[in-house]
């Protein structure tokens, strides 16, 4: 037995009146170091080869599955995984329903949405990271109901940079780290995870990239560093599911079309019908990790017996469809009910079996370009924290205005929890998250542990403007009794976390009263598992201050709207007819030197559209660039012909594509663009391009 496995810190509120302690070694105590537990470093699955195929590499012509072979699922010992009452209805009194009755079975196949030739049946070989091809396969069947396309994604680049971690593009991670078992080291393809750990790497974007630019081998190579944040799909959301909860269970399975799970891999057995089938009944961890893609209600226990009565059968009914990764012959077999190694995890701190899932929403890794984070490792850890106590990581916007669009968070609250999430910009000081403006505040819940994004967008806000170079906070207050996520240095025996934090970075304040205090003090040296995640900013704020305009204001268009433009024609496939020049906003130059009084200044070099993509909702904006005289570019979109009430984007002089989003679903856009040039704050403006049209899907 190996040391390891959570631990949690308590910062709940007293009674006593002892004020918080300056210095770090009284910091120790009221981050309260809890006893390290044990881990146990048990078996996944591994399947020896007997045989493979000279000419398909992928093909195994026999397996050999034993439950003594060494692995590397991560089995975790006192889980601080908390339940809290859930939340009643104020009208009825009665708990709110998710969902409606759930079917007596299901399978994912057999919905509309499934697709055989976009879900393929993966391989692990001999590799022990069943872990990770299970989560990519979640992933690809979560994006498939979702969006109704997706590609093959790599688990082996998933568990490569899981232990050969690079510095996330914002370089806020730098040091963080991944290691394989530090008492008895194992090449990456052999060591160990659960759903708690890929859960955060997705968190982290680690994943996932497509099997094309990441291509599975059996010689498991390393992968160029350039493929670490090459994402294709990014997680949004990973909950984690008590699975002793069965209809929570059946719930994700039908939301989600998946989740992923672990079992005792060797008791699996073909029955006479062809089917394999799995009842284990023994006090053996999980050691193999799989995805639940549908249950059965009916499913006849006697098809679990074996002949010669090596398998006992089960009480009753019903068993739960896996899908695997062990190629064709294993592909899917069904596990009782009743097996008492399905979800298993661990102990929570009272001795207790923790038994979950996980069900993963992944998004387009186009929809934020950054992700602004402090904790790069899995070391899974929290902080109790009683009502009314906040939370913070301070960023640096960095380089060029952003506009941040949605904030996340981790938490091990197993039950209806609120928080509210505030923003503040323009920090005066890095040490305190609350030294700048406040510019939005929203309440959030959360059902289940696991890694949220919360989109300023569904809670009827805009997304907040970042000046370059500025700071900027997210502050989570804590509504209810609350055990939040927090990263730290961590030695679980078969994976060691060793986390770089720095000053400035995280903060917490457990009264209302109370100071701020640097997280970094404390000797395990924490940070909050808070992040922010943002664009660039389309409409840059021009320099000069008083100049600068209203956000979905143009000043060309205020100046002109009395003296409306002609409109341009086009032809009927969209390409350019005639080009009618817009009226210059004030005098000055291209080149930004100004023009004697009443002088006419010269018009900046315009451009034209050069392709539109159309997407769901939205469409790909690409344009022929101008590297010299401009400073940037205006685009206009209307669904009048004549561009009435147009919306205006701007982005800069590099750029020469643009995402516009939001747009109406089979709905005819027109689309026009120009240059523009700036001194003192003001603008001067190209003429218009020709009109394209787009329809939009």
């Amino acid at each position: 037995m190996k040391n390891g496995g959570f631990r949690g810190h308590d910062f709940e509120e007293s009674d006593e009146t002892d004020e918080i302690p300056e210095s770090v070694s009284m910091m120790i105590k009221v981050f309260e170091k809890k006893l390290m537990k044990k881990l146990l470093p048990i078996l996944l699955c591994v399947i020896s080869v007997s045989a493979l195929t000279a000419v398909r590499s992928y093909a195994v012509t026999s397996k050999k599955v034993n439950s003594s072979d060494d692995g590397g699922i991560t089995i975790l010992r006192n889980i601080r995984i908390h339940k809290v009452p859930a939340q009643r209805s104020k009208k009825t009194g009665t708990r709110s329903k998710l969902h409606d009755a759930l079917p007596s079975a299901y399978d994912s196949r057999k919905q509309a949405w499934w697709r055989d030739d976009k879900i393929r049946i993966k391989d692990q070989h001999s590799s022990q990271i069943c872990w990770a091809f299970a989560t990519m396969t979640a992933a690809e069947i979560s994006y498939l109901k979702e969006t109704g396309g997706v590609k093959t994604l790599s688990p082996t680049h998933f568990a490569y940079f899981f232990f050969n971690r690079e510095n996330d593009p914002l370089g806020n991670t730098e040091n963080d780290k991944n290691l394989t078992d530090a008492y008895n080291p194992e090449p990456w393809y052999n060591s160990g995870g659960n759903i708690y750990s890929s859960s955060q790497a997705l968190a982290n974007w680690m994943g996932a990239v497509t099997e094309e630019k990441a291509p599975f081998n059996t010689e498991f190579k390393a992968y160029d560093a350039k493929l670490a944040y090459d994402n294709y799909i990014t997680g949004q959301n990973s909950i984690i599911v008590d699975a002793t909860d069965k209809s929570a269970v059946k719930r994700a399975v039908s939301k989600y079309g998946a989740v992923v799970t672990s079992c005792v891999s060797g008791y699996n057995h073909k029955h006479g019908d062809g089917t394999y089938n799995q009842y284990y009944n023994g006090g053996a961890d999980s050691n193999h990790a799989v995805v639940v893609i549908g249950w059965d209600d009916n499913y006849p226990k006697e098809k679990f017996a074996a002949k010669g009565g090596k398998y006992s059968i089960p009480k009753k009914d019903g068993a739960w469809i896996v899908q695997n990764s062990w190629g064709e012959e294993y592909k899917e077999y069904r596990i009782s009910y009743e097996d008492t190694s399905f979800a298993y995890l661990g102990t929570d701190d009272d001795g207790n079996d923790v038994k979950s899932v996980n069900a993963l929403d992944m998004q387009p890794a186009e929809s934020y370009r950054y992700n602004y984070q402090y904790d790069g490792t899995a070391g899974l850890d929290n902080v109790s924290l009683g009502k009314d106590s906040r939370i913070a990581n301070v960023f640096c916007v960095g380089d060029g205005d952003k506009i941040l669009e949605a904030a996340g968070f981790t938490t091990f609250n197993d039950g209806d929890t609120s928080y509210s999430v505030e923003v503040y910009t323009d920090l005066k000081d890095n040490a305190n998250p609350e030294s700048g403006k406040k510019v939005c505040n929203f309440d959030v819940e959360t059902r289940n542990t696991g890694s949220y994004t919360f989109k300023l967008g569904d809670y009827g806000l805009k997304p907040v403007k970042l000046r370059k170079n500025s700071s900027y906070s997210i502050v989570i207050t804590t509504k209810t009794q609350t055990y939040f996520g927090v990263e730290d240095n961590a030695d679980y025996g078969s994976l060691k976390c060793e986390a770089q934090i720095e000053k400035n970075q995280s903060f917490i304040k457990i009264n209302t009263g109370d100071e701020w205090t640097d997280m970094h003090d404390n000797a395990d040296k924490m940070c909050a598992r808070i992040k922010g995640f943002a664009n660039d900013d389309p409409d840059p704020e021009p320099p000069g201050g008083e100049d600068a305009e209203e956000p979905g204001k143009d000043p060309q268009e205020e100046k002109d709207k009395n003296s409306p433009e002609p409109i341009m024609p086009t032809d009927s496939n969209g390409t350019d007819r005639d080009k009618v020049a817009a009226k210059p906003y004030n005098s000055v130059t291209a080149s930004g030197t100004k023009t004697g009084s009443g002088a006419r200044p010269k018009e900046a070099v315009g451009t034209s559209i050069g392709k539109i993509k159309a997407k769901k909702k939205k469409c790909i904006l690409i344009w022929k660039k101008r590297a010299n005289g401009i400073d940037g570019y205006q685009i206009q979109y209307s669904k009048s012909k004549k561009f009435k009430s147009p919306k205006t984007r701007r982005t800069g002089r590099k750029n020469n594509r643009v995402a516009l989003k939001r747009l109406k679903s089979n709905t005819k856009y027109y689309i026009r663009i120009r240059t523009y040039t700036k001194f003192n704050g003001r603008y001067s403006y190209s003429r218009w391009s020709g009109v394209r049209t787009v329809r939009i899907r």
